[in-house]
């Protein structure tokens, strides 16, 4: 990923193979940007995922934060609050927050 500070843009080079991966990843990025951009301080006291954190470390629920998973066509799911369920609650896994 590069950014151009003249043009003020962010670019990508791939293969045509890995198009919809590298696309993807940009995209991925210019959402983040946008976050930190929209979530500054000034703005917000706080954000879902800080209250929802929170709450989680209050109640003693188990989680984890920030997890990327690498999916079956190599794509990164991205999510800021991931919590493993217990087997008797059914599925190994379940996502709290996706991005």
């Amino acid at each position: 990923m590069e950014y151009n500070c003249n043009t003020e843009t962010l670019s990508i080079t791939t293969d045509v193979r890995r198009f919809p991966t590298a696309k993807n990843r940009l995209l991925q990025a210019i959402m983040r940007i946008n976050d930190l951009l929209y979530l500054i301080k000034e703005n917000v006291n706080a954000t879902f995922n800080d209250i929802l954190s929170s709450f989680l470390i209050d109640n003693k629920i188990l989680f984890s934060p920030n997890v990327e998973i690498v999916g079956k066509k190599w794509y990164i799911l991205s999510f800021r609050l991931f919590n493993p369920l217990t087997s008797r609650q059914g599925s190994p896994y379940k996502n709290s927050c996706s991005t």
